[in-house]
């Protein structure tokens, strides 16, 4: 078994961010938690990591896009069963 890393958790739009001190910020868990209630993904995680406004890091995952564009998705709602998928079988949220 290979020793665990030592590396900091690091993010690249913010250097000082600490994921230990995150977790244990209470009043900023509670802001982020409110923005998500109203679908604000990208103030949600630019609070939660100390991202600037203008964020313009690309992100990358099984695609690659901008955080403002996923908001932008987020906000169109249920338009052309866009986010059908992220539903109850009943068809609630």
């Amino acid at each position: 078994m290979s020793p665990s890393s030592r590396v900091p958790a690091r993010c690249l739009g913010n250097a000082s961010f600490q994921p230990e001190n995150l977790i244990v910020d209470n009043d900023k868990l509670q802001q982020t938690r409110a923005l998500l209630t109203q679908d604000d993904l990208f103030g949600a995680i630019r609070l939660l990591f100390g991202l600037p406004e203008r964020d313009a890091y690309t992100y990358h995952a099984m695609t690659a896009v901008k955080l403002a564009e996923v908001q932008r998705v987020v906000d169109l709602g249920d338009v052309n069963g866009l986010h059908a998928w992220y539903r109850a079988q009943d068809g609630s949220p």
